[in-house]
This record gives structure tokens, C-alpha cells and sequence, in this order.
């Protein structure tokens, strides 16, 4: 038997969670242009840097996609939250079926 989203410290949780990853992905679409990164171009690790900065989307989504695997494991229906939230939109949520979820990740 699979239990439900009824604890406010779980959604709390999910919402904290959701809300840093979704910030990652809002930071690094906003910021990663390669002319933020030209003072750094004579550094000796120059082309690592942007390697990692390129890979940070992809690390961001298996975060992501890990968090929401265990979430429908343990409660089946979760609330599905592909970007940051004002309260009011956050009181709104409702959760999603095992299948969207799934199909998202």
C-alpha cells in the first residue's frame, strides 16, 4: 500500500527541493552565455569550467528526476512542479498521476 501526500512537512520538503532545482535551471538559462565567461578564458582550466557550466543543465535534471522517482515510489501522487511558484500558485497544486509523473522523467 502506497501512502499519499498528506504531510505538510513532505510538501514542504518537495516544494524546498523543487524550488532550488528550479532556480538552478532559471540561473543557468539566464547566465550561461560563453561572453560571461571571457575574463575567465586566459585561466589554465578555462575549458573545463565551460565544459562543467555546459553539463549543469544535464546534473540539474537527473536531481530532478531522481527527487521524483523517489516521491511516486513512496507516495505515489505527487504534485508536478516544472518551475518556481508564487504562494498563490503553490496553494493551487494539485498531484499528479504516477503516469505524468513517469512520463516526465
Amino acid at each position: 500500500m502506497t501512502e499519499k501526500v498528506n504531510n505538510v512537512s513532505d510538501l514542504i520538503l518537495l516544494d524546498d527541493i523543487q524550488k532550488n532545482i528550479n532556480i538552478i535551471f532559471y540561473k543557468i538559462e539566464e547566465k550561461f552565455d560563453i561572453e560571461n565567461f571571457k575574463e575567465r578564458q586566459y585561466n589554465e582550466d578555462y575549458q573545463q569550467q565551460i565544459e562543467q557550466f555546459r553539463l549543469f543543465p544535464y546534473q540539474a535534471r537527473y536531481l530532478r528526476a531522481l527527487l521524483y522517482f523517489k516521491l511516486i515510489k513512496r507516495y505515489d501522487h505527487v504534485p508536478l512542479v516544472t518551475k518556481s511558484l508564487e504562494l498563490e500558485e503553490a496553494n493551487t497544486v494539485k498531484p499528479s498521476s504516477y503516469e505524468e509523473v513517469t512520463d516526465f522523467i
